[in-house]
């Protein structure tokens, strides 16, 4: 699948899809207020974009918006979900946990996460399987205190797919 880096899409052209989506959401007003505009952020690896905001510290009104930041590996049939979702965020001044969002979200058709992950599976390092049915349930890029809990036996963990409590760690070199 083609990225949007691969592609000829043009800051442009991602300025009109977030203007179209932030006037979908009645909120066309908040373009003019933009500072920075649409601009590429290729140190942006988990997320398809995000909205630069900033509030005021006493009060938590947003006072300044800067701006959309988009990761250049978001897949072209994704981007203007990813600009519709960023225009939300922007129109409501909440973030993705925030059940008013969701439930905006979900009004508008805007989906909450990207259908295609941001990272291939050369980015990680471990897999937590299931030994009972061979399921992979996650990856890790890093050690952490799961991945430890599982090598010193998982106590309380089992598989979601078949409750066997026999879980492992595979490395990846």
């Amino acid at each position: 699948m083609t990225t949007v880096k691969e592609s000829n899409i043009t800051i442009e052209d991602l300025e009109e899809m977030l203007l179209e989506a932030l006037e979908e959401l009645e909120a066309g007003d908040i373009w003019e207020k933009l500072t920075e505009g649409v601009t590429f952020n290729s140190r942006l690896k988990s997320t398809g974009a995000q909205a630069k905001m900033h509030r005021n510290a006493i009060t938590g009104q947003i006072v300044n918006y800067s701006g959309v930041e988009v990761n250049p590996a978001v897949k072209v049939q994704e981007i203007e979900d990813v600009m519709r979702h960023e225009a939300l965020h922007l129109a409501t001044g909440l973030g993705d946990t925030n059940p008013e969002f969701k439930r905006m979200a979900k009004a508008h058709s805007i989906p909450l996460q990207l259908e295609h992950s941001l990272k291939s599976t050369e980015d990680y390092k471990y897999l937590i399987k299931c030994e009972g049915c061979g399921e992979t349930l996650k990856h890790y890029q890093r050690k952490g205190k799961y991945i430890k809990h599982i090598e010193a036996g998982g106590d309380g963990l089992y598989c979601p797919y078949c409750d066997s409590d026999e879980l492992s760690v595979e490395y990846l070199e």
